[in-house]
């Protein structure tokens, strides 16, 4: 399902649309553009496991709104006019959660939303305050939700985003700013398979060849299990301004 409708998102029109600074994501989801993580990334297993297309030097999945519908109908019942069902149980009908006055977000999820009604699936955006949304992601009281992955900047950040991402449990306590998902909570025999290689990464040398290596065993592991669907990247370096206070740009004030 996450595969479908991952192929059905036009990256390349909602990243800009959502967010002018807006970069492409990997789905390694490691953030490409941060310093020195680039030979991190596992473009072999990417390549191997979706259909890309390049944006801006970034392999990123393909926009390919046919293929959703031809993954969608092997494994459903239906059509894009009828709607789906698999094993009896409706696909749609689903909210997509914002928090109000993000902009790039509530334009995320309204795009989303348009997106995979294109390929039968009906699906509303709802914008909800900063304290509702984040009760709500944190107990799991959503169907879908716009979120951020960590972008930690610094001489290990490719190890950092994938501690953030992978190993970070609902039983302990997260926060949303490091992790959009509970890797072990939902994928608890890969996570058992990852958390030593992780632990192992911190013991070597960032940039050294073992930890490269290490790092692309461990996205063979997750990569194709596309947790999330990585609709685009921001850094906090491009997204607001150090110099003066500004907001997001209006017809006003553009």
């Amino acid at each position: 399902l996450r595969l479908a409708l991952a192929y059905a998102i036009n990256y390349k029109h909602m990243g800009p649309s959502a967010l002018a600074s807006a970069t492409p994501h990997s789905p390694s989801l490691i953030h490409p553009y941060t310093s020195g993580v680039d030979q991190y990334i596992n473009y072999e297993v990417i390549e191997e496991s979706f259909e890309t297309e390049d944006w801006d030097g970034v392999p990123v999945i393909k926009y390919d709104p046919e293929l959703a519908i031809k993954i969608l109908s092997e494994h459903c019942n239906g059509s894009v006019e009828e709607g789906w069902t698999y094993n009896g149980t409706k696909l749609g009908g689903w909210t997509i959660l914002a928090v109000s006055g993000w902009g790039d977000c509530m334009t995320q999820a309204e795009m989303a939303a348009n997106y995979w009604k294109e390929i039968g699936i009906d699906a509303e955006p709802v914008f909800l305050s900063y304290s509702v949304w984040e009760s709500r992601v944190k107990n799991f009281d959503y169907d879908w939700y716009c979120g951020f992955n960590s972008i930690t900047p610094g001489s290990a950040a490719a190890v950092r985003q994938l501690t953030n991402l992978l190993t970070v449990s609902s039983k302990a306590g997260y926060s949303v700013w490091t992790t959009p998902v509970t890797f072990p909570d939902f994928f608890p025999e890969e996570y058992e398979q990852i958390k030593p290689l992780i632990d192992e990464m911190w013991h070597l040398p960032y940039g050294s060849e073992e930890s490269i290596k290490l790092a692309k065993k461990i996205q063979e592991i997750y990569v194709p299990l596309l947790i999330f669907i990585p609709c685009f990247a921001s850094s906090n370096w491009w997204r607001w301004t150090t110099t003066e206070w500004v907001n997001f740009h209006t017809k006003t004030h553009p």
